[in-house]
């Protein structure tokens, strides 16, 4: 009974922590990232995922919400700058677009 209750304490600390970081992340400032959009479409044609990669091979998964498709709609190939919200979820960078806009290739 004791080993029981001494892991889940140990569960929920672990599940503090890990809130609480989201949580910090999340009330964070917007940072802003150029990168390269390429998208991943299903059979029909629908875009299932964006993603932004960034010179240095950085990869930034993008959240796919109604700005998040646009990105990828509208700049899948092309280098851009993305204005948002930076989350961390299972080792992977997560980021909400809040605006973006095309960068001329140099």
């Amino acid at each position: 009974m004791k080993k029981h209750l001494l892991l889940l304490a140990g569960v929920a600390l672990a599940t503090g922590l890990f809130v609480g970081a989201q949580a910090s992340l999340a009330a964070g400032k917007p940072i802003t990232v150029t990168g390269t959009v390429t998208i991943t479409e299903d059979d029909d044609w629908n875009i299932t995922a964006v993603m932004l990669t960034e010179d240095s091979g950085a990869i930034y998964h993008i959240t796919m919400d109604a700005k998040g498709k646009a990105l990828g709609s509208d700049m899948d190939g092309n280098k851009v700058s993305v204005t948002g919200m930076l989350a961390e979820k299972d080792g992977a960078k997560w980021l909400t677009v809040a605006n973006y806009k095309a960068v001329e290739e140099d």
